[in-house]
């Protein structure tokens, strides 16, 4: 999961990135850019994080807590 918000604070990998590449020709990829990100909204995360802290039914429950887009590292930094 890449967490994101609505301020920089909130989106550090995003952030980062787009701030090398307003300052860089040249993005590096780690191995060829397949591996998959599956960005989650701080907000959701936190809900979820309150939701699973007060409810009695999620003892030893495994969660999904990242979104159903999937895109690889070239698809999000080439864009």
């Amino acid at each position: 999961c890449g967490i994101f918000g609505d301020s920089a604070q909130e989106s550090i990998l995003m952030n980062n990135a787009a701030w090398v590449l307003r300052r860089s020709p040249l993005f590096l990829l780690a191995g060829d850019g397949s591996h998959r990100f599956q960005p989650v909204h701080v907000r959701d995360i936190a809900a979820l994080m309150e939701e699973l802290g007060t409810s009695l039914k999620t003892s030893g429950e495994e969660v999904d807590a990242c979104g159903p887009d999937a895109p690889t590292a070239m698809e999000l930094f080439t864009k």
